[in-house]
């Protein structure tokens, strides 16, 4: 079970590495002018386009910084040490707020649901594997 979590962990952290990558991208053509589409946000059309650009940015650091703990948590895991346990709880407890905030204050809530949902899966296989008594032979 607590393979499973820390393959979990892992896939969540590579994706949302990815997303960060693709805000801190469409920020950055945002603030750099827009895209010059109609109907697509353009920072020379009156409105929030700068602040917009500014947020997705903000998030985009945001996201790739929590991703980046992710993945150094699994790298943790792997090795079996108490800190990355720990920094594995905290890390999941952390997504699952932010989960539970997208869906109550997002237009969709699909996405939050997903993100808490799989840190759920998460933590309940660390819980499991931190619980499951040691495997004989091998002394803790």
């Amino acid at each position: 079970m607590g393979q499973l979590a820390r393959v979990l962990l892992w896939a969540e952290s590579v994706v949302s590495a990815i997303l960060g990558v693709l805000l801190v991208a469409g920020g950055l053509v945002v603030l750099g002018g827009g895209a010059g589409l109609p109907g697509v946000i353009n920072v020379d059309e009156p409105g929030f386009g700068r602040g917009i650009g500014l947020w997705a940015v903000a998030i985009g650091i945001g996201v790739l910084v929590m991703s980046g703990w992710g993945i150094w948590t699994g790298v943790g895991l792997r090795r079996n040490r108490r800190a990355a346990r720990v920094s594995a709880f905290v890390y999941c407890a952390v997504w699952i707020l932010i989960g539970a905030v997208w869906i109550v204050a997002a237009t969709t809530p699909i996405p939050g649901a997903v993100t808490a949902i799989v840190n759920v899966l998460i933590l309940v296989g660390f819980l499991a594997w931190s619980r499951a008594p040691a495997p004989s032979g091998h002394g803790r």
